[in-house]
């Protein structure tokens, strides 16, 4: 079989004419050079090379093979150092997707961090639902995904990375923005958004309501945070939501954000395919969300909660 190290001596020495002046250039001896010739033609099955005087001569049929030779060389190097570059952190590719709470916000931050770290990395993001979340990572088309939900799926690791409060988010002229802390029994007979009645967190916020018998107006219903805030900016009503999608609103001016309490919490989930390979730069990611996570969350005012 040819060697890579027969293809580099072929090439300097169709280079350099000569056996001590290829041997050189590779820094080996001219015996070490004479052998992987000699050798690389017993593969090839053909004399390569003819002495003329001090020269070495190639024959019609090396100098065919030379433009290939040199071209796998080539590729070869630039094997080595992709290697090189992938083993030490300085290129590489991410897929992620992310629900659009994390992925809008947290995730854009932390990937500003990593492109600064590792200037020729490659990124893909895409933001979606948590059934796609899931969907892609089973289907191998991403290697993390981000989400709000815990999943239960043999096929899917899933890590609680940091759990935080929910908020409520009023107008701004709302009557209650002077209040430090909002309570359940300040939102008594408010116009409430509410999310629809099958998701996870409907049933825990109308549980706070109904165990105090507080009676809320409730006639609007979404499918989540970014289009209850949507609703409040235009003065709909007050919701309960995620602080993440009321981050942009709040720095618009469009709403007002305030603690709710009891907490209501929500758990950041890191999600990979339990059998899919983590790569180098996939680990530095995984890192660096698990450290720096908790100061993006604090930069964006975002309560944390103790899990």
């Amino acid at each position: 079989m040819i060697t890579s190290r027969q293809l580099q001596a072929f090439v300097t020495l169709i280079d350099k004419g000569s056996f001590t002046r290829a041997a050189e250039a590779m820094e080996i001896t001219q015996p070490t050079m004479s052998k992987l010739i000699h050798t690389f033609e017993r593969e090839v099955g053909m004399t390569l090379f003819v002495p003329d005087r001090q020269r070495m001569v190639p024959t019609p049929e090396a100098a065919l093979l030379a433009e290939r030779a040199l071209r796998t060389v080539n590729d070869l190097r630039a094997l080595h150092e992709l290697a090189h570059e992938l083993r030490h952190l300085e290129t590489g590719r991410l897929d992620l997707i992310a629900v659009s709470a994390l992925g809008n916000h947290v995730l854009v931050d932390l990937l500003a961090q990593m492109t600064r770290e590792i200037p020729d990395l490659g990124v893909s993001l895409s933001v979606s639902v948590e059934r796609d979340v899931v969907g892609w990572l089973v289907s191998s088309q991403a290697d993390w995904g981000l989400c709000l939900n815990p999943v239960d799926r043999p096929d899917v690791i899933c890590v609680p990375i940091l759990h935080f409060a929910a908020c409520c988010v009023m107008p701004v002229t709302h009557r209650l923005a002077r209040k430090a802390v909002i309570r359940p029994e300040d939102l008594r007979d408010e116009r409430f958004i509410s999310f629809r009645r099958d998701g996870r967190l409907r049933q825990t916020i109308d549980g706070i309501f109904i165990e105090r018998d507080i009676r809320r107006r409730m006639n609007l219903e979404v499918y989540g945070s970014e289009q209850a805030c949507a609703m409040v900016s235009r003065g709909m009503g007050v919701a309960l939501v995620e602080p993440l999608s009321a981050h942009k609103y709040v720095k618009l001016g469009q709403v007002v954000e305030r603690p709710f309490e009891p907490s209501i919490p929500y758990t950041v989930y890191l999600l990979r395919n339990r059998y899919r390979p983590v790569s180098q730069v996939g680990l530095r990611f995984a890192e660096l969300l698990r450290k720096r996570m908790p100061q993006l969350m604090s930069d964006m005012k975002v309560r944390l909660i103790k899990g």
